[in-house]
C-alpha cells in the first residue's frame, strides 16, 4: 500500500430520506444523503473512479414505469454540473481518461454514472453481479437497481474481485483478515462488506501516509460506527442480511477504537472529507 496516490472525495448529488432510518433517535425529519463517489489518480493505472454518483441518466431511467416509485420514495437531486462526468471535466479530465469504475455494489447512488465513461474497465464482485445482472422491472426495483445504467457491454469490460489476488489485510489483519489486491501492487485493496448488500465490498489505501477506509454503504453515517449508534429497525427494509450489516458496524467501531489513524469514509455522510 505504498504506491503514493492522489485522492478527491467528490459528490454527484443526493437524495433525501428519514433521519430514523439511519439512527435509532433520529427524527421523523428528511435529511441529504450525498452520493459520494471517489477520484483516484494511480501512477501507473491513471485515472480510477470508486463509484459514480447520481447522472443525468439516473434521473432519466426514473422516468419509467416502475423506477417512477424509486424517484417518489428516495427523492434524487442533482444539479447541473453535479454528475462525476461533469465535475471531472471541470477538472481538466475527460470521461475517455478514466480507465478504471470500481464498483461497492449495484444500487442506483452507485452506478448511476457508469454510461458516462466509455473507457472505463469495470471492477465489481461476480457475485454481486450475478444476483442482479438478470433482474427486470419490480425485481430490479426491490434491488434498488436499474439495468439500463449499465452499459451493454459491461460483461465483457468487467473484471472480478472475486479473481483478482487474495492476501492478508495490512493494519486491520485482526478485524478483517482477508483482502484483495485489486492490481496486483498492493495500492488498492477490496475488503467484503456484506450486509446493506449481498456481496458489497469496500477499499483500503494509502493517501498522504494515511490509511482510507472507504466503506461504501457499510453504515450511512460516521456516528454510527463511532458511538456504535446503529440504525432504527426501519433500516431493515433496505438491507439484505441483517447480521451481517450490524457485525459489520460493531467491526468498524473496533477499527476506530484500536486503529484511530485509519481513517473510514462511508459514502453516504454530508460531513465527512478526507
Amino acid at each position: 500500500m505504498k504506491t503514493k496516490m492522489e485522492l478527491t472525495l467528490l459528490k454527484a448529488g443526493y437524495c433525501t430520506q428519514l433521519e430514523r432510518i439511519a439512527k435509532q433517535n433520529g427524527r421523523m425529519k428528511m435529511i441529504r444523503f450525498p452520493a459520494s463517489f471517489v477520484l483516484i489518480k494511480h501512477p501507473q493505472k491513471g485515472y480510477i473512479l470508486f463509484d459514480t454518483g447520481y447522472s443525468e441518466h439516473v434521473k432519466q431511467a426514473m422516468k419509467s414505469f416502475p423506477f417512477q416509485i424509486y424517484a417518489m420514495t428516495t427523492p434524487i437531486y442533482l444539479k447541473e454540473g453535479e454528475s462525476a462526468k461533469e465535475q471531472l471535466q471541470a477538472m481538466g479530465i475527460s470521461p475517455e481518461e478514466v480507465n478504471y469504475i470500481i464498483l461497492s455494489h449495484f444500487h442506483v447512488d452507485h452506478l448511476g454514472g457508469c454510461l458516462d465513461f466509455p473507457n472505463a474497465t469495470f471492477i465489481c464482485s461476480r457475485k454481486e453481479y450475478e444476483s442482479v445482472k438478470d433482474k427486470k422491472g419490480f425485481s430490479a426495483l426491490k434491488s434498488a437497481f436499474i439495468p439500463s445504467l449499465l452499459p451493454d457491454n459491461f460483461f465483457i469490460r468487467s473484471i472480478y474481485v472475486e479473481e483478482t489476488n487474495k492476501l492478508e489485510t495490512p493494519i486491520i489483519y485482526n478485524i478483517f483478515p482477508e483482502s484483495y489486491d485489486l492490481f496486483g501492487d498492493g495500492s488498492i485493496l477490496a475488503i467484503s462488506l456484506p450486509g446493506h448488500t449481498s456481496h458489497q465490498f469496500g477499499i483500503l489505501l494509502t493517501y498522504k501516509e494515511q490509511p482510507y477506509f472507504f466503506i461504501s454503504d457499510a453504515c450511512w453515517l460516521s456516528e454510527t460506527y463511532q458511538n456504535m449508534q446503529y440504525p432504527s429497525k426501519l433500516a431493515k427494509l433496505i438491507t439484505k442480511g441483517h447480521k451481517d450489516y450490524y457485525d459489520n458496524i460493531f467491526k468498524l467501531h473496533l477499527i476506530h477504537k484500536l486503529y484511530p489513524d485509519v481513517k473510514i469514509i462511508p459514502c453516504h455522510d454530508d460531513l465527512v472529507t478526507l
